[in-house]
């Protein structure tokens, strides 16, 4: 994969590990496309930031990924486009027991963390199969291993963008595509803040005392999306700092 060529398309952009993807691959070289939804501020900001160093091309989309109509306006939009590239890492959190779950949220968040993911992938693959040559990651998590009380659908939505990866891979490998998923624990972001109060206890119980970082997310993504991982496909890679594997011998 010839980077200085290259054009990644990456959900969910303009924040979080989304805008340290962003700042990773552009870095490195690719053409970036990014959708955002409400931080159109920080998309502004981040290109801004990026726009004047390198050769390469960036371009923001405000689309609203939890609605089916402004996917589907988004599709058209790129049905054209070379991608060699997917990294879908857009997300949104429902946190509620079975009992009293709501449908309207429920379908929200399957929209954003699942369905668009389905529904790009679809229309992506078809230029990428001609290539014979592309990359695609999700970014799952290790509540879809180990969920926790109040997070079914959001752990089922992660669990479902692994299944997808897997069959992505026994479907299109042999036209050389490739599909992983990385699953992180707990990453130092705005979707954590609401969670500052228990910092202290979670930190204690991940064996490197500490959260994550965005960058070190994105690093993950650049190496599967690059030919450095030209052997990985349909695997799952766990970045928790070591959560998960204690908490399975518990």
């Amino acid at each position: 994969m010839n980077k200085t060529t290259s054009k990644v398309l990456i959900t969910g952009g303009a924040s979080g590990i989304g805008k340290a993807i962003v700042r990773e691959l552009f870095s490195e070289g690719y053409d970036i496309v990014f959708t955002h939804n409400r931080s159109s501020e920080e998309a502004q900001t981040l290109l801004a930031e990026l726009a004047n160093t390198g050769n390469n091309q960036i371009s923001a989309h405000q689309v609203d990924l939890s609605d089916l109509s402004q996917i589907n306006n988004f599709l058209a939009s790129i049905e054209s486009h070379r991608f060699s590239g997917f990294i879908h890492n857009a997300g949104m959190t429902y946190d509620q027991v079975v009992a009293l779950l709501d449908a309207d949220h429920i379908t929200q968040l399957m929209n954003v963390n699942l369905i668009s993911f389905m529904l790009i992938t679809k229309t992506i693959i078809r230029n990428m199969s001609r290539q014979k040559a592309g990359s695609i990651v999700a970014i799952g998590s290790i509540t879809s291993d180990t969920p926790n009380q109040g997070n079914a659908v959001y752990a089922s939505s992660k669990a479902g963008l692994e299944a997808f990866v897997k069959s992505l891979v026994a479907e299109y490998g042999r036209k050389g595509l490739r599909a992983n998923i990385i699953k992180p624990g707990y990453i130092e972001t705005a979707m954590l803040k609401k969670f500052d109060q228990y910092k202290k206890t979670i930190c204690h119980n991940i064996p490197q005392k500490r959260y994550g970082q965005p960058e070190e997310i994105a690093q993950i993504a650049s190496f599967l999306i690059s030919e450095k991982s030209s052997y990985i496909s349909g695997a799952s890679i766990t970045a928790d700092g070591g959560l998960s594997a204690c908490l399975q011998h518990r």
